[in-house]
């Protein structure tokens, strides 16, 4: 889990950093204005990716609940709303 999540904090991270040091009307700035959409169309991919396919196996496997993970697809919907 860890080896997926980390490039995409790692990601925001430097969006969050560097965005105060950048300078208006610059190659930087197009550059981080670029990388911003493929950062959140990443992580969304991923969620979609989590939610319909990799989480709904699990909850196939026997011995696990139905809904084993419906907490983490709410989650999910939460952060889509905002």
């Amino acid at each position: 889990m860890a080896f997926g999540h980390n490039p995409m904090i790692r990601d925001l991270n430097a969006l969050s950093l560097q965005a105060p040091h950048i300078n208006p009307n610059t190659q930087q700035a197009s550059d981080l204005l670029s990388l911003s959409p493929s950062f959140s169309s990443w992580i969304l991919h991923h969620q979609n990716l989590e939610e319909l396919q990799m989480l709904s196996g699990f909850e196939a496997v026997p011995g696990v609940s139905p809904n084993a993970f419906y907490g983490n697809f709410e989650q999910y919907h939460s952060f889509q709303k905002a």
